[in-house]
């Protein structure tokens, strides 16, 4: 009885000890969640006159560019490598990319030397932002007029600007205003900044175009996409299916346009047809949200005490399993052996007992907050941007992840989240050419979910997943296999196949 007395202790300590850990880490993650939008300013940009900048010491000769790479400046992206250029060159660069074009300052060098700029000192900066080399570069390189002079002729320049730069946000404003494609080049820390998508929202949509407020509504969050669809409430069309099937937003987007009901999720839509709109903020709808609340808390709180009961359970086994052997080694003078496994029967078994899992394909924009969080802490490097593109339940869902390029380097990645554990398959990539291949042939480095499609889902008899995707490909698509092995996604390869859709 005392052994039993003190296995039971044991459990119940782990269990507290568990809980408290688990509580710690909750306050870590709501910590950064609170500072998620917070940017750190520790590069202090000054004021500079770019006119007397350029007049000191007037040399513009750039010919030797054209002897090192070639005239070919759409290639410089691959290349131009960091530290090529002495800083007497780099000075020359600048002056030339900032100079107005004439007669006598063609536009052709111009446009070189903002793309060997681009290839070499902004990249440089942007892969190691406290690079003693390029600071007395800094006050010039990140002038807003400069850096809107380099992202008209060549917009990938906004991609590079370190975050934490003192007028970070000024230039990241500007660079919408001139262009609002230079969204799509910020991090998810940007994109979900509510300032961010206000200004693109408003200040560019004075009219209300429907373009740019698509993009931000994309990213919103829960109360700011209220806020939108109350002006404009077509633009349910492009919120996350979350959203779609969300009574409040949904209603408010009808009340706005009776047209929206057309992009609500198939259940709120039989709602407004059979029964009206106001269904959807009675009582009946307030029940639903209440117990939607409750059953995901309630599938929150069972999916985690499940697995910590399991957790538990095989520690206890495999510790008594060990004790069991030594025992046994010790008493009966017994050499422990490894239990005999047929991998090859194994394998059959799993085959036979798999399962297909039923999905729900997605593309929806992954904004939480926490998720984004927890996904950069994966690669400790920021996420460009998070698609969902399977959802099995509320624990189980599929990601697609492209992290933000530093320098040459490339990182996307395929996530299969199981409550808060995620398997994860990376695709990592070195820019060619021009920037017109990263991963495959012609893919201007998209890596998306018109790129990537899962096929299906099966579960095997160990409870692990094996996930089939398509991935499509300019000249030839492939189909490959991810399965779960040692909390890891195993790629392999099936077959090409056509693009035929």
């Amino acid at each position: 009885m005392a052994i039993y007395s003190k296995i039971l202790l044991i459990t119940v300590l782990s269990v507290l000890v568990s809980c408290s850990s688990e509580q710690t880490i909750d306050s870590n993650v709501n910590e950064r969640i609170k500072n998620f939008h917070k940017k750190k300013s520790d590069i202090f940009i000054e004021p500079r006159n770019l006119n007397e900048f350029a007049v000191t010491q007037r040399q513009f000769d750039i010919n030797w560019l054209y002897d090192d790479v070639g005239k070919e400046y759409s290639k410089y992206t691959s290349k131009l490598r960091e530290n090529q250029f002495t800083k007497d060159e780099l000075y020359k660069l600048l002056k030339r990319a900032y100079i107005p074009h004439d007669e006598e300052f063609r536009y052709t060098h111009k446009r070189a030397a903002i793309y060997a700029l681009s290839a070499s000192l902004y990249r440089e900066a942007n892969t190691n932002p406290y690079n003693e080399n390029i600071i007395e570069f800094r006050n010039i390189m990140y002038n807003p007029e400069f850096v809107s002079i380099l992202s008209k002729e060549n917009l990938k320049v906004i991609e590079t600007l370190p975050i934490n730069l003192s007028n970070y946000y000024s230039l990241v404003y500007r660079a919408i205003k001139q262009d609002p494609r230079a969204f799509n080049l910020l991090t998810m820390q940007i994109k979900t900044d509510p300032k961010v998508l206000n200004y693109l929202f408003y200040k560019i949509n004075k009219n209300y175009t429907h373009k740019y407020q698509k993009m931000a509504i994309q990213y919103a969050t829960y109360d700011q996409a209220k806020d939108y669809l109350s002006r404009n409430g077509l633009l349910l069309e492009f919120v996350n299916k979350d959203f779609q099937d969300n009574s409040i937003l949904v209603y408010t987007a009808i009340l706005q346009n009776e047209k929206a009901i057309t992009f609500a999720s198939p259940r709120l839509r039989r709602i407004v047809e059979t029964s009206g709109a106001e269904k959807l903020i009675g009582l009946s709808a307030k029940l639903y949200i209440i117990k939607d609340e409750f059953s995901q808390k309630t599938s929150d709180i069972w999916y985690f005490s499940k697995n910590k009961s399991v957790e538990i359970v095989d520690n206890i086994s495999a510790s008594t399993s060990k004790m069991y052997q030594k025992a046994r080694y010790y008493i009966f003078d017994e050499e422990i052996e490894d239990s005999f496994i047929d991998e090859e029967l194994q394998l059959e078994e799993l085959v036979s007992s798999s399962k297909m899992i039923p999905f729900t394909n997605d593309k929806s924009i992954v904004t939480n907050v926490k998720t984004l969080i927890e996904v950069e802490s994966l690669k400790k490097r920021p996420l460009r941007n998070l698609w969902r593109i399977a959802k099995i339940n509320r624990q189980q869902e599929i990601y697609i992840a492209y992290y933000q390029p530093q320098g040459k380097r490339y990182l996307s990645s395929i996530i299969y989240r199981n409550g808060d554990k995620y398997i994860v398959s990376d695709y990592k990539a070195t820019i060619k050419d021009n920037g017109s291949t990263i991963w495959r042939y012609l893919d201007y480095g998209k890596f998306n979910p018109e790129m990537i499609k899962i096929v299906d889902i099966e579960e095997t008899k160990a409870k692990t997943i094996r996930v089939k995707f398509k991935w499509v490909g300019n000249d030839q698509s492939s189909l490959y296999l991810l399965s779960e092995k040692n909390e890891k996604f195993v790629k392999e390869f099936i077959n090409y196949i056509d693009n035929i859709k």
